[in-house]
């Protein structure tokens, strides 16, 4: 148990499996601990990538999906800009952990954080050919046209 509190501590998740099993006038007990990096890196060798397929780069991708929104307090007044989201993109190539570190107006960022989830699965980044999480800041750019 002190192992698993220490993994904690350290930001492991752990998973611990006991098993025992009857040895002539003894039981023996034996604990298997799996433990999971949960490490999110931000620099790492080769970063994450969007996937290159039919819907071409993720510039192309932004402006396909995303929609500037209606409403008073936007579109009447013509707010161009950018909101600033990040997101941490698993080793499969998830998107997770979406946030947006610096909004404009909450309808632009909620749809900024619309067009995100959008996303197909990303090339995953990599840390010495092993594939790992990656925290990736992403500019999403409104204007009016």
């Amino acid at each position: 148990m002190l192992i698993a509190s220490l993994l904690l501590c350290f930001g492991f998740l752990t998973h611990a499996q006991t098993t025992r099993k009857a040895t002539g006038k003894h039981v023996v007990a034996t604990t298997q601990v799996a433990v999971e990096d949960t490490t999110v890196y931000i620099v790492v060798d080769k970063m994450p990538e969007f996937p290159k397929d039919s819907s071409g780069d993720v510039n192309t991708f932004l402006r396909k999906h995303l929609y500037y929104p209606y409403g008073p307090s936007v579109r009447e007044c013509g707010f161009p800009g950018r909101v600033i989201v990040q997101f941490v993109v698993t080793e499969e190539g998830k998107i997770t952990r979406i946030k947006v570190v610096r909004g404009i107006d909450p309808s632009l960022d909620k749809e900024a954080v619309r067009v995100i989830r959008l996303f197909p699965d990303w090339i995953p980044g990599e840390l010495k050919g092993k594939k790992v999480k990656v925290r990736y800041t992403l500019p999403v750019n409104f204007r009016l046209q």
